[in-house]
């Protein structure tokens, strides 16, 4: 996911057009990129957490660099219906956090490199 989202931000640069669609906010993919993370930075049994790591600095600052900027702004997504397809249908997003994707799949952008 980080190469496909830096090369999609490599080539769409000041264009305004984004890889994710985000629910209006940027939330669910920093939660998803925590959780799929493969440094377990809590402990819910135990009450813990790692957020003071320099893995997790790291795990900041590349979600910073190669995942944020290709998440769809909420200024720009509250121009849109709720469900965001339309944001798809515009071509201003390729995937929706829901999992549609506006075409193709994530392998196949892997693949292609059609963004």
């Amino acid at each position: 996911m980080i190469e496909v989202s830096s090369k999609f931000i490599d080539r769409n640069k000041g264009t305004e057009i984004y890889l994710f669609e985000s629910d209006l906010d940027a939330a669910p993919y920093f939660n998803q990129f925590v959780q799929g993370s493969e440094v377990k930075f809590y402990d819910i049994n135990s009450k813990k957490s790692n957020f003071n790591s320099a893995d997790f600095t790291e795990l900041l600052k590349v979600y910073k660099e190669k995942i944020y900027p290709a998440i769809c702004p909420a200024e720009l997504q509250k121009n849109f219906d709720v469900t965001r397809t339309d944001l798809l249908e515009s071509g201003k997003v390729i995937m929706k956090n829901s999992g549609a994707f506006g075409y193709g799949n994530v392998q196949e952008l892997c693949l292609n490199n059609s963004f």
